[in-house]
């Protein structure tokens, strides 16, 4: 017969084995296990594994207090569609939001869209509903035309470099061209209300985005660019540098510019 210590003890075991399980149950997206295991289902093009992560940051001197967001760009298409997913960690404890988008970098328009929230499902369901998404957006990928970018470069998204832009000869400067907004507690989330990005070239400029934000920002950040394998543009990478939790973070933001047209 067992002593009371002894149950005690079992009881303890037990209590720890469900709680390590639980908090195991829910896999991160940067495994390449989940990939691996979609290359048998429904024909869908096979990924080896996710595109490798990159240090946004690495051309400038900048160091965010958190980056919580995930940015990983999947590939692109002829037709200048770019896959890429954005993870963002919430809250401490809170979850994540996994977002995928095939964008075009001619108009920056999104032409497909989807969102896992972790914390719509348990620990049991996440793994399918993870699977699920991912399967998903390969498959729309797929059919967008998206060639992935680990099999057109061996190199992936190592082809990310820092301002200005040079290709074929040409350079192409960044800037950044900001609005000031006063709100309440603008010395903690910032004054940035409005901002536009600008390239110039030869003399010559234009617009390739602009954006009047919901709640000021503390900065916007020039990062750098990746250059288009099928055309003669460039994804340029920006950053949004808010307050969050406890501390400020970097929300990304990207849009396409042609290195030839459309300056004036």
């Amino acid at each position: 017969m067992k002593t009371r210590k002894q149950i005690t003890f079992i009881v303890i075991c037990a209590v720890l084995s469900v709680v390590l399980t639980a908090c195991s149950g829910i896999q991160t997206y940067s495994t390449n296990e989940n990939i691996n295991n979609l290359a048998s289902l429904n024909n869908i093009p096979e990924v080896p594994s996710f595109p490798p992560t990159v240090d946004y940051f690495q051309y400038i001197n900048f160091e965010p207090d958190y980056n919580h967001s995930d940015l990983r760009l999947w590939g692109w298409s002829k037709n200048s569609n770019v896959a890429y997913t954005i993870k963002r960690n919430l809250d401490p404890m809170d979850g994540n939001i996994i977002t995928a988008v095939i964008f075009n970098t001619i108009d920056n328009t999104i032409v497909w869209q989807d969102l896992l929230n972790s914390n719509d499902y348990n620990e049991n369901e996440y793994n399918a509903a993870f699977n699920n998404f991912i399967k998903s957006f390969i498959s729309r990928a797929g059919q967008n035309g998206i060639e992935f970018t680990q099999e057109a470069s061996p190199q992936g998204q190592a082809d990310f470099k820092g301002l200005p832009v040079r290709h074929n000869n040409q350079i192409v400067n960044i800037t950044v061209e900001t609005g000031r907004r006063i709100d309440d507690w603008h010395e903690v989330y910032g004054s940035i209300g409005s901002y536009r990005i600008i390239a110039e070239r030869d003399g010559r400029r234009k617009t390739i985005y602009e954006k009047i934000l919901e709640r000021p920002v503390m900065d916007i950040i020039s990062c750098g660019y990746i250059i288009n394998p099928f055309d003669n543009m460039a994804l340029i990478v920006i950053g949004e540098y808010f307050w969050a939790f406890e501390g400020y973070d970097v929300r990304y933001v990207l849009t396409g510019c042609h290195l030839s047209t459309g300056f004036r």
